[in-house]
């Protein structure tokens, strides 16, 4: 039993914030007890509200259990098991858009999560996770959840070369450091630190997180593993595998066959071609 899981675009005024927004229902704490997450690394932060029972995480800085919280970008694979009922509205955050968020410590929050109650009062956490328990539906919850996070956006302003920086590695994750800053017109040293500054990690690491995306997305489209290997820019399909290996802990054959176990094999397909492709249930 996997309840009901819904997935939506933000409102017109989170869209430069927020990529999509999941909502996911288990009411049946014994059948949610089975269930076992697998999260590929991702560049996109999360700001997640679990508002029944805590959520199991084996994140490298803060392993356990969490209720609400802020996870960075992850460079590494997660799993997650329920504790009991799941109740739990996560956001997909723009990794440029983050720190609005969290403020500028952003590389803090690299495979980590960080208590939202560290981050904002209290008292309105509470309040929000109570507005969570009481909604009637999903768009109740998903419109409690947006008028928070509007009600604490800070400072609106960007760093151009950052934002153009994040826009050419996702269409172009094998984008020299080199090209990519004279694209920018800036120094590579400057790049460095201006999108660690707003991102939390390096540009190349970004790009290698990006790429892994692109290799499963492509094998979602029925190209071969050789294909795919030069498609997504690898010196060969040893190379690939190598390098998805080193940030998942297996290949992507055995990591994708775990995945489409028959009881979730048509869910998993259905998050795979979601604004989050990177969750699966095992």
């Amino acid at each position: 039993m996997v309840g009901s899981i819904t997935i939506v675009r933000p409102n017109s005024m989170l869209t430069d914030i927020v990529e999509a927004i999941w909502d996911w229902q288990v009411t049946d704490g014994a059948a949610a007890q089975t269930l076992r997450g697998l999260r590929l690394p991702s560049a996109s932060p999360l700001f997640v509200v679990h508002y029944r029972a805590p959520m199991w995480s084996d994140w490298p800085l803060s392993s356990g259990h969490h209720r609400q919280v802020v996870i960075g970008i992850q460079t590494r694979l997660t799993e997650l098991r329920p504790s009991g009922p799941v109740g739990c509205v996560t956001v997909r955050l723009r990794p440029e858009a983050a720190a609005r968020l969290t403020g500028a410590a952003i590389a803090e929050f690299v495979d980590a999560k960080i208590e939202l109650n560290d981050l904002f009062d209290s008292g309105e956490v509470a309040l929000l996770e109570q507005k969570l328990i009481r909604a009637a539906d999903s768009a109740e919850r998903i419109v409690s959840v947006e008028t928070f996070l509007m009600r604490h956006l800070r400072d609106p302003r960007s760093n151009p070369v950052v934002s153009r920086a994040l826009l050419l590695l996702r269409q172009r994750p094998t984008l020299p450091m080199r090209s990519l800053a004279s694209d920018l017109g800036v120094s590579e040293r400057h790049l460095l630190r201006s999108f660690y500054a707003m991102v939390g990690v390096s540009p190349k690491k970004f790009a290698r997180i990006v790429r892994l995306g692109k290799v499963l997305a492509a094998r979602r489209r029925g190209l071969g593993w050789a294909e795919i290997a030069f498609a997504c820019g690898f010196t060969d399909q040893a190379h690939m595998i190598k390098d998805f290996n080193a940030l998942v802990g297996v290949s992507p054959e055995e990591f994708l066959r775990t995945t489409l176990v028959e009881k979730y094999r048509d869910l998993n397909a259905s998050l795979g071609a979601s604004d989050f492709y990177n969750q699966f249930l095992v």
